[in-house]
């Protein structure tokens, strides 16, 4: 059956008024990303730092001195220094006054690169040297003897270069015993640490 002019023309109002729904739909989810510091990417998606701020995770593009990928053993120091945790290793004491004193070493392989732009002592009296074993309520140094197994990492770090050693570390009573039964070991500088399964 033909519709009326009237009926018509309530059609076309409707319709009008549907499209103006949506247009303004639109209009005011682009206002609010743009209010919450969106840009577009250029590809047709828009990203938000509340998105970041919502899940706590920050990408590499929201640390001007990120790289693009993080290592999760690898904890950033000042002025580009960067300290990678390779491996750590557990060997306990053999001797019968060693077993007794519950004594342990602890020898953590860690990996320096010097970003910064000079050169730099990395142990003993570089950063490495505020590098330390968690296990419990105790803080453990390195051992003041491992001056000359650390090799590499005694000598001064030219700019621009990564150098690679050995860190040891001694432990007795408690701690060792909170490392053995763990399997693992936090290795802290600062606020920042690393956890590592103990081979």
């Amino acid at each position: 059956m033909p519709r009326t002019p009237l009926e018509r023309l309530l059609g076309i109002l409707k319709a009008l008024a549907a499209i103006a729904a949506g247009l303004a739909i639109g209009l005011g989810i682009g206002a609010a990303a743009g209010a919450l510091g969106g840009d577009d990417d250029g590809d047709g998606s828009t990203t938000t730092q509340a998105a970041t701020a919502a899940t706590g995770t920050a990408t590499a593009a929201d640390r001007p001195d990120a790289d693009a990928t993080v290592d999760p053993r690898e904890i950033p120091l000042a002025d580009g220094v960067r300290v990678r945790l390779v491996r750590a290793t557990f060997e306990a004491a053999t001797t019968k006054r060693g077993r007794e004193r519950r004594r342990a070493r602890v020898a953590v392989v860690v990996r320096l690169r010097n970003g910064g732009t000079r050169a730099l002592d990395a142990f003993p009296a570089g950063p490495l040297a505020r590098l330390r074993l968690v296990a419990g309520d105790d803080r453990v140094q390195p051992d003041p003897r491992a001056v000359e197994p650390a090799g590499p990492l005694a000598a001064r770090l030219p700019a621009g270069r990564s150098v690679q050693g050995e860190l040891r570390f001694e432990t007795a009573g408690a701690t060792t015993l909170a490392l053995r039964d763990r399997e693992t070991v936090a290795v802290r500088i600062g606020s920042r640490a690393v956890s590592l399964p103990l081979d």
